[in-house]
């Protein structure tokens, strides 16, 4: 039987490998606009909250996207993304900017240098932006009493109170039970978040782990506290009137701004009390390390956290103490 099957040379075959496939030194990036990479990357990360996703997403869709969707990889400079950065500095805000840069551009662009998409990192050398929070700064005695003081007569003016006496988050206080509270010892246990997206509020784990801990509160907030469990028989520390639901987050930002609004209060948040504590704290002389761990920021190495357990739970006791006579001598927190 005849073969009719062709044989080819080495040398023809690497000449017809050589024509199907591209030159070794062309990179996935040359044909890859960048949007297609970006969001591919975006779904990746299963691991971000829903909060974080639509905030990424928003940047991807209303600024990156326009911009370099249909941009090669390999085809972005560094003076494209300087000068992107530059152009969308005017409009939106210093923390917007830092997410946008940090989180997404040089993230992902490190990313496509692990992957062999480029050669070269054009968002290397991007310049860190200096973020100024308006929020962050610290209030007078004066400005506290009159937050305090106008909404004292609203039903959840002991809030107020309640961020500033623990330097809790304002989500974490929105995820309280009854059940995480302890009168006997004045603790509140701290495992949980209340958050909002534009689509729904849910529950969710506290931001890391650091965040899980055991928060002492001024023993003037627990005859407080005791009267709104017994006012509103309600499973949650800040719920709705008339329903035991909590409130929302969105809700509790509308009403705090009502609050600042009547006291003539420009710049304040609910994340400016705990902002407050932290301070006053320290002009209290508590340790650093203690309101550190009080305030659930980020956790040093497990041998502190471990073998200064006991010293640290007496510390935050004194610190709850000290705060205590702070407010009940210097603030109006009848």
């Amino acid at each position: 039987m005849k073969d009719n099957s062709i044989t080819l040379t080495q040398q023809q075959l690497a000449e017809l490998i050589a024509g199907l496939k591209p030159p070794a030194d062309v990179l996935k990036g040359n044909t890859m606009p960048y949007g297609s990479y970006l969001l591919k990357w975006y779904f990746n990360h299963t691991e971000w909250t829903p909060k974080t996703k639509e905030t990424y997403k928003g940047m991807i869709d209303n600024h990156i996207i326009p911009r370099f969707g249909d941009v090669m990889m390999s085809d972005i400079t560094f003076e494209d993304l300087e000068d992107f950065m530059h152009e969308k500095g005017k409009t939106l805000s210093p923390a917007t900017m830092e997410k946008m840069q940090s989180c997404l551009i040089k993230a992902s662009f490190r990313d496509a240098m692990r992957q062999h998409y480029i050669k070269e990192n054009p968002a290397e050398y991007l310049r860190p932006l200096r973020v100024h929070n308006k929020t962050k700064r610290a209030l007078k005695d004066e400005e506290l009493n009159d937050l305090i003081r106008v909404s004292h007569s609203h039903r959840l003016g002991y809030t107020v109170p309640l961020l500033l006496g623990t330097g809790m988050r304002r989500a974490e206080m929105l995820a309280l039970t009854w059940e995480d509270v302890d009168f006997a010892t004045c603790t509140i246990y701290v495992n949980k978040d209340y958050v909002s997206t534009a689509r729904e509020s849910l529950i969710r784990e506290t931001k890391n782990e650091g965040s899980v801990r055991a928060v002492s509160f001024p023993s003037y907030l627990s005859e407080t506290l005791r009267h709104i469990k017994e006012r509103d028989k309600h499973s949650f520390v800040v719920s709705q009137a008339k329903q035991d639901k909590r409130v929302e987050p969105h809700n509790y930002n509308r009403l705090f701004r009502s609050w600042c609004k009547k006291a003539a209060l420009v710049g304040v948040s609910p994340h400016s009390m705990r902002v407050m504590y932290c301070t006053i704290a320290n002009e209290l002389g508590v340790s650093l390390d203690t309101i550190r761990r009080q305030v659930g920021h980020s956790s040093e190495r497990m041998l502190i956290t471990h073998y200064l357990k006991q010293r640290t739970n007496q510390q935050q006791k004194d610190a709850a103490r000290l705060m205590s006579d702070f407010m009940t001598h210097r603030l109006i927190v009848a």
